[in-house]
Order: structure tokens, then sequence, then C-alpha cells
């Protein structure tokens, strides 16, 4: 018997579905996802294989190895003495455990205040909540850390199913379906 959300003996949903090796958080049911912008997790769902070949899964529960990133950051004190323009500035020494954020200041006011910044990389190991002060300009800009990215599987821990027949249903639910080495099954159908 399957888990399926309105009824627990049969799929009731089911979408086409084309491997990839992008690892987004976001849910790829629009039922689950209301946000606008799809992501590539399955969450959870059943894989039918409706071309013979090899399905490449990341299954359900597998240990997120791609921490969080920097998704969103709120000015708490512009600052003063910045100015605007593509200089890449790397934030440090919030904690032990992450690294590599960067910004970009685009716009400054009058006393050089930051008004507008670009997340040029999200960096890894960030929590909500953290507060930073960006270095450069007279070292007193404060920002805060309001949205990361949640922790995710890496495709490299996807585990391939070969010669899997034509009509086949995997025994697993699986998060992801990625690019298998070699020889792809086709015409595949994901379900809940």
């Amino acid at each position: 018997m399957g888990q399926f959300p309105t009824d627990s003996s049969y799929i009731t949903r089911a979408q086409t579905w084309i491997p990839t090796n992008t690892i987004n958080p976001e849910s790829a049911w629009l039922f689950e996802n209301q946000s606008g912008t799809l992501g590539t997790n399955l969450t959870g769902s059943v894989v039918y294989v409706g071309t013979a070949g090899t399905v490449k899964v990341i299954v359900s529960g597998t240990n997120a190895t791609q921490p969080a990133e920097v998704l969103t950051l709120e000015i708490i004190s512009a600052g003063t003495g910045y100015t605007a323009g593509a200089t890449q500035i790397p934030i440090t020494g919030i904690s032990t455990s992450s690294e590599g954020l960067v910004l970009l200041i685009d716009t400054v006011n009058g006393s050089g205040g930051i008004t507008a910044f670009t997340i040029e990389e999200g960096g890894k190991g960030y929590t909500v909540g953290q507060t930073f002060t960006v270095p450069g300009g007279d070292n007193n800009a404060t920002f805060r850390i309001n949205k990361v990215s949640p922790a995710t599987p890496a495709a490299g821990q996807g585990i391939e199913f070969k010669n899997v027949a034509a009509g086949t249903i995997l025994p697993v639910v699986v998060d992801y379906v990625l690019v298998p080495s070699s020889g792809a099954a086709t015409d595949i159908v994901v379900g809940k």
C-alpha cells in the first residue's frame, strides 16, 4: 500500500518529469508549493518508468551535504562612508562555521550609507538572525540575515537503478530524479 495524499493506495496526482541535476529544495508540486516558483524537490514521490533504462534518484531522507546559503538580508543600519560600485565585499567573522558570503554595494545615500546591495555569493553555514558589520566605509553598516536556503543533498549522493524495465515503479520514494551516467530511462512520471 502506498502513502498518497488523497488515497493511501493509489497515485492521485502525477506529472511527467525530465531528470535534472539541479537541486532546488522548493517543492516541484504545485499543490505543495504555491509560491509561483517551482523547485525540483519531489518531496517523497514515486517514480514510474515508461521506457526502459537507468534511473538516478536521491531517496527521501538522504542527509543534506550542501549547507544553507544566504537568500535575503535586511539593512539594520546603513552606516556611513561607503561607495557604490562593483567591488566585492567578503563578509567574515560571523561564526566559525560560516563562510563565503560576498556582497556588492549598489547604491549609497549622501553620507555613504548603503541603500541597496546585491548578494554576489550566498556562502554557506549561515543562520537566520545572525548580524554582521559590512567592512569598508566607516565600518558601521549593520545587516541581519533574514532568510537562508534549506540545506540540501548533493547530486553525487544519487543512486542509480540500472536496466529498469518499462512499466516499473521504483521501490523507493524520492526527492530528486537526476540525470544518470548513461542509458537514461525516458517517459518518466512522478506521482503522489
